[in-house]
């Protein structure tokens, strides 16, 4: 297969099309898996390129898409700007964040990975934070 992959609107998903199936044959379902640098991290790999690694769809294709093809990993990500200087952020800053002991010593299995756009108030990422540790 010649395979690309697809990147959705606000917020954006990434994920992977294929080409190439026999007419009539229905195509595999989305595999995102080598656009990110290892399984369960959001994170992708560096120096992808729209339209040879994957294109941006929006949200409303994106979820046409995903209920044919079922698949992933859902990679969301968020359009930021103002007016004509609009872009897709494809690398948001990730956050590793670990709940401490008494002692100050992080709790490992207490571990929390996010992404966060650089749109995104201070407020925005503690409230994230509080919610999910």
């Amino acid at each position: 297969f010649d395979c690309k992959a697809d990147l959705p609107s606000q917020p954006h998903h990434l994920s992977r099309s294929c080409s190439g199936t026999t007419k009539g044959e229905k195509p595999p379902n989305i595999d995102n898996s080598d656009l990110i640098i290892r399984p369960g991290c959001p994170q992708l790999q560096s120096n992808l390129v729209e339209n040879r690694d994957f294109i941006l769809l929006n949200k409303e294709v994106w979820k046409l898409l995903y209920s044919w093809y079922p698949g992933g990993p859902i990679l969301r990500r968020r359009v930021i700007g103002e007016g004509q200087n609009m872009r897709v952020e494809l690398y948001p800053f990730c956050l590793t964040v670990y709940k401490v002991d008494d002692f100050g010593m992080p709790i490992i299995d207490s571990k929390l990975q996010s992404p966060f756009s650089r749109s995104d108030t201070l407020e925005e990422v503690r409230s994230h934070l509080r919610a999910n540790l």
